[in-house]
């Protein structure tokens, strides 16, 4: 089990960033900063990593914002598109005391993975002799707090690991599975019990039918849907309340299989107030070298949700 950790602030936490990247063709990379209310950045985290050519946009924003430490790396699955850069991060940013959630059984399943999940998981190996905290996830759930001695406010940041879940894991191994997507990661971060924020990584409707939903979060500040909006992934839709709508969905693409599809899009519509998508489902008409929204939530002022896109990324309209 992970423990929780304990920080001493002297400022006041106020922001949350979410940056969501995608690439023209493949690749999917979430960074979450935790800022104070003088925008310097107490806490980082990374779920999943990609690179093409010269373009690792993921190392390129922690690098503009001198972060030199992560605190959480989710390695959601082993596919490519979401491997792809991570021992970049490993090697340079996961320290002492850092936490990495990595996919259940992943050195039992070895034999099914790529040469360069492979050269991940070997560098994880490496690390189980240091400081890092590596843990297989399986319904994990732990906390961050930050206290500020001079307020006496204390702010909880929760993480908790909604799939894949012991039921469904147990399913999995009696088929022997080797599928990458059954044992993807999927967690919700939550902020003073108030904020919500729910990356879904690619998990599909067979785990989906598992989630737990006495711990499912009944609303959402923001969601990443899954599975690059694949119709594979869609009975998540089933668990929200269409009455409480979600301020902002978000897909990555990934147009090897044409994804996300639009009928797909138009149904996470009915749940979410805007969707964004990093590019579109052809390569052809993504000429930028990535894509990537970009969110601020003030947890203080209650601000509307800042929103930018740089490069392929746009907004759905049905």
């Amino acid at each position: 089990m992970i423990d929780d950790v304990r920080y001493a602030i002297s400022n006041r936490i106020q922001f949350v960033d979410i940056h969501v990247i995608g690439y023209p063709v493949e690749g999917e990379s979430i960074i979450l900063f935790l800022r104070d209310d003088k925008e310097n950045i107490v806490y980082t985290m990374v779920i999943d990593s990609f690179k093409k050519g010269k373009t690792n946009r993921t190392i390129d924003i922690l690098k503009s914002h001198k972060v030199d430490k992560v605190n959480l790396l989710i390695w959601s699955h082993t596919d490519y598109d979401h491997s792809f850069g991570l021992l970049e991060i490993l090697d340079h940013y996961i320290k002492e005391n850092s936490v990495v959630l990595i996919p259940h059984s992943i050195f039992d399943r070895k034999g099914a993975l790529t040469k360069y999940s492979k050269s991940v998981v070997d560098k994880l190996k490496d690390l189980l002799a240091s400081d890092v905290q590596i843990e297989m996830v399986a319904e994990q759930k732990f906390s961050v707090f930050f206290n500020n001695a001079v307020s006496e406010e204390q702010i909880e940041l929760s993480v908790t690991t909604l799939l894949p879940n012991s039921k469904h894991l147990l399913m999995k191994s009696t088929k022997n599975s080797t599928y990458c997507n059954d044992y993807s990661i999927a967690c919700n971060v939550q902020i003073n019990s108030t904020f919500n924020y729910f990356f879904a990584g690619d998990i599909i409707d067979e785990a989906i039918l598992r989630i737990q939903k006495n711990i499912f979060p009944k609303s959402l500040s923001f969601l990443k849907i899954p599975h690059h909006g694949s119709i594979t992934s869609t009975e998540l839709i089933d668990l929200f309340d269409k009455k409480i709508k979600i301020p902002i969905s978000c897909s990555t693409n990934y147009t090897k299989q044409r994804l996300p599809m639009n009928e797909v899009l138009e149904q996470y519509s009915t749940i979410s107030k805007k969707v964004h998508i990093t590019g579109k489902n052809d390569k052809d008409l993504n000429t930028d070298s990535y894509g990537e929204w970009y969110y601020r939530y003030n947890l203080v002022d209650m601000e509307p949700i800042k929103a930018q896109k740089q490069g392929n990324a746009l907004e759905f309209v049905v």
